[in-house]
């Protein structure tokens, strides 16, 4: 574990890019607080539960990079965020609305990004303008703070070749790119800008306007990346 770490700074050590340890291929609140000690101190959860498991392990920035719908899960969220820094992803008015009432109720804002989809297919608004009419909402919204933006190149991740990925990885950047500049021609500054996995993180030096990214399986790994991510070790059997 320890030399993934390591490996994982080495690669983003080029440019001021920050970590932020995906928590969905941990699952163990006691390896995320070790991560935390040796100053990968920011995580991102799938889901809410995994989030609520981050905060008692001490984790104080959490990123919850899916959408949080529905009274139950949202009343569970503004409990977290008591207690924690956290962000949450959005892809609806509608949601945008639930949480601002929610929030309100409550005694800390909820961190914001608008999720935008740069080639998976699976969540995220589809187009530019979207993504900054959703921004402005959120800026509108009492509770609310908007933090950025989330554009996850799932569909890159599993690329066995390498030339491959790398096509991959620059069409979803140029698509993320574009998001951002349509963002700030409104007068929008996104502060993070969030993409990329254990697939991809080596290519992240070059991808100017991002922020942070957002890899997991690094920390322990598996059979499968190994064969895409050589750089770190299988660290669990």
């Amino acid at each position: 574990v320890d030399r993934n770490l390591a490996a994982m700074r080495s690669q983003v050590a080029a440019r001021p890019v920050q970590i932020r340890t995906h928590f969905k291929s941990l699952k163990c609140g006691s390896l995320a607080a070790y991560l935390a000690e040796r100053g990968f101190e920011n995580f991102m959860a799938a889901k809410l539960c995994e989030a609520e498991v981050l905060a008692d392990a001490g984790i104080r920035d959490i990123v919850i990079g899916n959408e949080v719908v529905g009274a139950t899960k949202i009343r569970r969220l503004i409990d977290l965020a008591e207690r924690a820094q956290v962000a949450v992803c959005v892809d609806s008015a509608e949601n945008v609305a639930e949480l601002s009432a929610a929030t309100c109720r409550a005694r800390a804002p909820l961190g914001v990004l608008v999720d935008v989809d740069v080639g998976q297919g699976r969540c995220g608004v589809a187009t530019p303008n979207e993504a900054a009419k959703l921004a402005l909402q959120v800026l509108d919204r009492p509770g609310l703070e908007f933090v950025g933006l989330q554009g996850y190149d799932g569909q890159n991740q599993h690329i066995f070749d390498a030339a491959e990925r790398r096509k991959g990885w620059l069409a979803a950047l140029k698509r993320l790119a574009e998001f951002r500049r349509v963002l700030e021609a409104a007068g929008i500054k996104p502060r993070v800008v969030s993409t990329a996995g254990t697939g991809t993180s080596d290519l992240s030096s070059t991808g100017k306007g991002i922020t942070e990214i957002q890899p997991g399986s690094y920390v322990l790994m598996d059979c499968h990346y190994r064969k895409i991510a050589p750089a770190f070790g299988c660290a669990l059997t």
